[in-house]
């Protein structure tokens, strides 16, 4: 949605620029699909922290529901109503006003405020980092919202969304966060989130753990430790249906989708592991021993 609006701002700007050269309804949808998206923006905002707080599925889609119906009726009102174009060539001034305009603000205005509303209600069900980052956002688009109400002149919203989808990823969607370096897979933090959810949303799951005794690597050098590990990474990572996590050093864990799944993908462990790991020039044949 942020990506839509930026483009549609950028697209508005265009349309104005030449509006003399295009059809009339052509410059108004483009100009309010924009005014639109930042209804979206701010909608989905709220959707994003309605995800942490109301976790069974039948709530979480009744109260996206009620939300969706009150962002739909200011999207349409967008649309119903007239708006304006204002454009100086000479200092490169351009802008929109009218009551499409007013609008957009009353509504991306009202449900900011049902967001705040949330964020101190609920305060205690949501994750304190994604509650600072929302909160960071917010305050810069409101910010942003409020120089360019007073100053039409200043383009600012659209800046401000892009600067707001920085720190959500800095601060919660880094996914360098949930990854372990050295091996690339996902590590006990993400393990400990994604079950959450699946337990919150009712889903089933199934796990398998390979746990490796680290005193079968005192015969061999260091490489081919690290190269024999590479390769199981690897063959984990393929099988089917499968999601890997490294929970601690010398254990992984699989996540499975349903027990048959989880006993399929123990039976080609159990195959694979029959089979001799490591390879290349100098590196020893290490097989690993199932218990």
């Amino acid at each position: 949605m942020t990506i839509l609006c930026i483009s549609f701002d950028i697209l508005s700007c265009v349309v104005i620029v030449y509006r003399e050269k295009l059809p009339d309804l052509l410059v108004q949808f483009v100009c309010k699909t924009y005014l639109a998206t930042l209804v979206g923006v701010s909608f989905f905002a709220l959707m994003y922290i309605c995800a942490d707080i109301y976790t069974e599925r039948k709530l979480y889609k009744r109260v996206v529901k009620r939300y969706s119906i009150f962002a739909l009726f200011g999207v349409i009102l967008i649309y119903v109503l007239p708006i304006h174009y204002y454009y100086d060539r000479n200092r490169s001034v351009l802008y929109t006003y009218g009551p499409s305009d007013l609008a957009t603000y009353a509504f991306a205005l009202g449900t900011l405020l049902m967001l705040l509303a949330l964020l101190w209600k609920e305060r205690a069900r949501i994750n304190p980092g994604r509650r600072e980052a929302v909160l960071i956002w917010m305050g810069v688009w409101i910010c942003a919202a409020l120089i360019q109400f007073f100053n039409s002149t200043l383009l600012l919203v659209g800046y401000a969304s892009s600067m707001g989808m920085i720190v959500l990823c800095l601060k919660l969607e880094n996914p360098e966060m949930n990854l372990n370096r050295k091996t690339g897979l996902f590590n006990h933090s993400a393990f400990l989130q994604y079950t959450r959810q699946l337990y919150d949303r009712g889903c089933r799951f199934s796990v398998l753990a390979v746990i490796f005794d680290r005193s079968s690597y005192k015969t061999i050098r260091s490489e081919v430790e690290e190269a024999v590990n590479m390769e199981i990474v690897e063959c984990l990572t393929k099988i089917p249906d499968a999601i890997v996590f490294e929970n601690t050093d010398g254990e992984l864990l699989l996540l499975f989708a349903d027990k048959e799944r989880a006993e399929n993908g123990m039976t080609m462990l159990r195959k694979r592991f029959e089979e001799k790991w490591g390879k290349g020039s100098g590196a020893a044949y290490y097989k690993c021993n199932r218990k």
